[in-house]
């Protein structure tokens, strides 16, 4: 049984979202003190609790996030009492997305919740109505995780503006590291 400890808590931690890196981010981007970060109403609270998101994304968004709508590079950020707040959000909730805004476009800034790795990226307004029902056939990540992204933006790294940008960058990355291995 001993054995078993490290290589489960290796598993656990592999993709394990870090809180405190994710405040720090955000802390560091919010510059002006315009964001207002912090504690989410507790309505809010308990409607993120019931969402089954992981433990330190659930705290990030309940202790941390915006209580304003605000902009992150040219992402639009929703204040947590708009993240859970109609019926578009109940579907995409049941397909384990979050809303957290939405790109220069429209189309929709997402949390994929589906692991814990919890992926950020774009689905495609233009296409929702059609695939309303499978929308991961319309779903396009922008970055490993929530860490990932900020990070990038922190450093002032390229964020794709939309659905079909990430479509594009995601292709040229897997065609870069497809280059790179066969030097």
């Amino acid at each position: 049984m001993r054995g078993l400890l490290p290589s489960v808590y290796y598993d656990v931690r592999k993709y394990h979202m870090s809180y405190t890196l994710l405040s720090e981010f955000i802390q560091h981007l919010d510059i002006k003190n315009d964001m207002k970060l912090g504690h989410a109403p507790d309505e809010v609270q308990q409607r993120l609790e019931d969402i089954g998101l992981p433990l330190d994304i659930l705290r990030f968004l309940q202790w941390s996030w915006p209580q304003r709508d605000t902009q992150i590079a040219h992402i639009s950020i929703l204040s947590s009492p708009h993240l859970i707040n109609d019926e578009l959000s109940e579907n995409l909730l049941k397909q384990t997305f979050l809303q957290l805004g939405s790109a220069p476009n429209g189309d929709f800034f997402v949390l994929d919740f589906s692991s814990t790795q919890c992926r950020p990226g774009f689905i495609t307004h233009e296409e929702y109505w059609e695939y309303e029902n499978e929308l991961r056939k319309i779903f396009i990540p922008i970055a490993r995780s929530m860490e990932s992204l900020f990070y990038r933006i922190v450093e002032g790294k390229y964020i794709p503006t939309d659905y079909y940008a990430a479509e594009e960058f995601n292709a040229f990355l897997r065609k870069e590291e497809n280059s790179t291995q066969h030097e």
